[in-house]
């Protein structure tokens, strides 16, 4: 399975901006994660999913404890590059230093909701110079948490959204 369109425009912004640690929130199959490592040798990546069928529309047909697992396994022959964090995204983000990544990518629940609460649990965890990104800007829930939390965010190819930190923030 190879990288899917988003993937290549993350690691479009990876090389363009020189970023050597990120993290991915709502990992699913691996391949977005999987694809910077391979592609960027020195970036180290944190992942992160529950890998529970919380939105049945969405992920119903699949298995993904199984897919999962099958992540975790892989991530591990990455060695120290690749960290995964089974578990609900917000907690995770309590287990990253703040002030600690070059990006986060979020593309997890997208829910309102859900949204707004992974905008602000990862935030903090980029550096000043850094970068929240994510996908699916054309779904209304996430595109009105980005209203609201991250004014003048970017719009990229294949619904790649992004803020420099920097500019961005809860007013």
């Amino acid at each position: 399975m190879g990288p899917r369109p988003h993937s290549r425009v993350l690691a479009s912004l990876v090389a363009e901006h020189g970023w050597k640690c990120g993290a991915e929130v709502g990992v699913f199959r691996g391949q977005t994660l999987f694809h910077l490592l391979d592609t960027f040798p020195s970036l180290t990546m944190i992942g992160v999913d529950k890998w529970e069928n919380i939105d049945k529309k969405s992920y119903g047909r699949f298995d993904l404890p199984p897919i999962g697992e099958r992540v975790r396994v892989q991530a591990k022959t990455y060695g120290a590059r690749c960290t995964v964090f089974h578990m609900d995204s917000v907690k995770a983000a309590g287990c990253v230093a703040d002030d600690s990544l070059d990006f986060v990518f979020i593309d997890a629940f997208h829910s309102y909701e859900a949204a707004r609460a992974d905008i602000l649990a990862w935030l903090p965890k980029v550096k000043a110079e850094g970068y929240i990104t994510g996908h699916d800007w054309h779904h209304k829930s996430v595109a009105r948490a980005l209203d609201e939390l991250l004014p003048g965010w970017a719009k990229h190819d294949h619904h790649v959204w992004s803020r420099a930190k920097m500019d961005a923030g809860p007013e």
